[in-house]
């Protein structure tokens, strides 16, 4: 292709280039969504018991603050944690 030549860039490239582009800046510590979902019971009754889960589960306190899915379902399992209480959960 010609230095010069223009190129067009669809929507969906574009939205393709995003996702890579987040991909690229996930930290090396992040486990992912589906270790997150795996885990995510415990992290919220530890949260809401008011202990630190971050030192048990570092890489899912990664992972929650670059996947905002992940983070709104840890955030509605907390509220009904602390509603319902854990065991009634699960």
């Amino acid at each position: 292709m010609a230095i010069n030549q223009r190129t067009t860039i669809s929507r969906q490239d574009l939205g393709s280039r995003a996702l890579v582009d987040e991909f690229l800046r996930t930290p090396p510590q992040d486990v992912g969504c589906d270790l997150t979902m795996d885990a995510l019971h415990s992290y919220a009754e530890m949260t809401a018991a008011g202990e630190n889960p971050e030192e048990l589960f570092a890489g899912l306190a990664v992972h929650l603050q670059s996947c905002l899915a992940c983070a709104g379902d840890h955030e509605a399992l907390l509220r009904a944690v602390r509603e319902f209480g854990g065991d009634e959960l699960l």
